[in-house]
């Protein structure tokens, strides 16, 4: 079991390898950062927005907050019945994916897609059907003094 990180970089990089290794969600591309040109999809872009450091009140422990962007980018504009629902249909296999181990095998107390956003994304000439997935976790670190 891994100990909990302080390291937003760890998390996402967690998250785009265990995107890379999961060949049923059938992801052609997983990049580490968004992109400007998207060669083939479905193609998946992990991205950290954020951290936040709290203090716990016992010496040296703080709360570490993580907030990571997953854009899925599902197909170019197509048939708007069919290509919406499967992006949305593969925007929710990702987020199981995610949640079949809530704790990152250790490197975080908890964490889950707390919120899944359906739409479209410009990139470069293609309007793109694409799917923003937020995910937030929880972890607890020290704090070095020296």
């Amino acid at each position: 079991m891994t100990q909990n990180t302080d390291s937003l970089a760890d998390i996402v990089q967690h998250i785009v390898d265990l995107l890379k290794a999961d060949q049923d969600l059938g992801l052609e591309d997983v990049w580490y950062g968004d992109q400007t040109l998207i060669p083939r999809t479905p193609a998946m872009a992990v991205e950290g927005i954020d951290k936040v450091r709290d203090l716990q009140g016992v010496p040296f422990i703080t709360e570490n907050t993580f907030q990571v962007a997953l854009m899925l980018y599902h197909a170019r504009i197509q048939d708007t019945q069919v290509t919406r629902k499967q992006c949305d249909i593969h925007a929710h296999q990702v987020e199981a994916a995610l949640h079949e181990d809530i704790t990152f095998d250790g490197l975080v107390i908890y964490g889950f897609v707390r919120k899944i956003e359906s739409g479209y994304a410009q990139r470069e000439t293609d309007l793109m059907y694409a799917s923003r997935l937020t995910w937030e976790g929880l972890t607890k670190t020290g704090v070095t003094m020296q």
